[in-house]
């Protein structure tokens, strides 16, 4: 069984540092949101937009890790979704916020599929709550939590909002990444470093596009 002693020295990653942060990655990726598309605005977006999926079941499909772990198989439980849709015996597209309510309130057809819902904000959320316990608690189960909702949202996003996304988290990270005394231990500090390696290999596209944007700009001048 993990320790759940903690890491008092992560309380030092007070609200305001989170706020701080998360602001300054929004604010940026939606000035470099603007220059790749035109009347954008990535905050917005992160307010507003919801994406869709077939399940609750969000983990990656073909991962069968939780057959050999137990712990990792409840730490993928997803009970989260906004909206869930179906369709009426009348062939309309119903929905509700849960599926009591859906049945309830709707002659659902039977046989139909159901779909559900999710808002950005909201899995943007789920992120920031679970990697905040992880660097508090270090648990297994916080660690895999954290990188379920952030890789269902990736998977339903296209280029280059997803790669926004990335280039956002990537200016929260590297800013507790600067705090790096502030971890529990070496073991910690370079499993995130690995991870925080791994998503700034994958958001360079931004700053890449933004300096082509600009090359193409001042060439036209």
């Amino acid at each position: 069984m993990e320790s759940t002693s903690g890491n008092l020295k992560a309380l030092y990653f007070s609200p305001h540092f989170w706020w701080t942060n998360i602001e300054r990655g929004v604010y940026l990726a939606d000035a470099f949101g603007k220059e790749i598309i035109p009347d954008f605005e990535f905050r917005k977006w992160l307010r507003d937009e919801k994406v869709e999926h077939d399940s609750t079941i969000i983990h990656q499909e073909g991962d069968h890790t939780y057959f050999i772990n137990p712990e990792y198989g409840e730490a993928i439980k997803n009970d989260y979704f906004f909206e869930v849709f179906a369709t009426s015996k009348y062939g309309h597209k119903v929905t509700a916020r849960s599926v009591e309510d859906l049945y309830s309130k709707h002659q659902v057809d039977e046989k139909a599929k159901m779909s559900y819902s999710f808002k950005v904000d909201d899995l943007t959320h789920f992120i920031s709550m679970y990697f905040q316990n992880w660097l508090l608690f270090d648990t297994y189960y916080d660690w895999v939590k954290w990188q379920l909702y952030y890789d269902f949202l990736l998977s339903k996003l296209d280029n280059p909002l997803k790669e926004l996304y990335q280039y956002m988290w990537t200016i929260v990270l590297n800013q507790v990444e600067l705090q790096h005394n502030l971890f529990k231990d070496v073991a910690q500090y370079k499993k995130f470093r690995d991870k925080l390696d791994s998503i700034t290999k994958e958001s360079n596209f931004i700053e890449n596009k933004i300096t082509e944007i600009r090359q193409k700009k001042a060439e036209q001048i």
